[in-house]
């Protein structure tokens, strides 16, 4: 009797240990989380309502795409407020002409993209060909040779066919008037009135 009363103290404390190990793993990883945080950090906030279908067809017959619609009638799209185009399009395969995708991925922007408001212009193409089915082409927006923020083409392929694709891409960019910051010049605005202390880290206020 006394050896089953050894045994199940031994394994209710080996449980107990096991609980306090978890929660100071758990705990050590929210402390450790919290400390990463920067406090002078901007974050975008997330986009979580649904869209609302009447500004959405707002979009859509603000845009080219009934003009897409009448050649591919059964093609579907979520629009885009920030851009006014669509963020992603789908549909039953259509085919392009080109010996490669990254061809066929150009003649789809110069046949279809003028109807919504973006020339015609060459685009660098970068292709991904994964393990599954479909085969994906991208290409990011440049304005003046610079990378604009969040602006890129994308395009899936399933047998060579284009079956969705999407333009989160920006026509009315304006450079800004004036001479451009140097480095150094950026770097003091970006940290006019902001206090280091010796180690370089931001001192905290009373």
């Amino acid at each position: 009797m006394k050896k089953n009363h050894t045994t199940s103290f031994s394994w209710a404390l080996l449980g107990l240990l096991l609980i306090q190990g978890f929660l100071s793993t758990q705990l050590s990883a929210q402390i450790d989380h919290i400390s990463v945080m920067d406090p002078l950090e901007i974050r975008l906030d997330r986009l979580e309502k649904d869209p609302s279908e009447t500004q959405q067809r707002i979009l859509r017959e603000a845009s080219g795409w009934n003009q897409w619609t009448e050649a591919h009638p059964k093609w579907r799209a979520i629009m885009s407020e920030a851009t006014g185009l669509p963020h992603r399009a789908f549909g039953p395969a259509v085919p392009f002409s080109g010996n490669s995708l990254a061809e066929k991925a150009q003649n789809w922007f110069d046949s279809s993209m003028d109807s919504f408001g973006i020339a015609s212009q060459g685009i660098a193409w970068d292709m991904h060909t994964g393990t599954g089915r479909h085969d994906w082409v991208f290409a990011e927006q440049t304005f003046n040779g610079i990378p604009v923020e969040g602006g890129r083409l994308i395009t899936k392929w399933l047998n060579g066919e284009l079956v969705l694709w999407g333009a989160d891409w920006y026509r009315d960019i304006a450079m800004p008037e004036g001479e451009m910051l140097s480095e150094l010049a950026q770097q003091e605005a970006a940290t006019q009135g902001i206090n280091f202390d010796e180690w370089g880290g931001v001192e905290s206020g009373d």
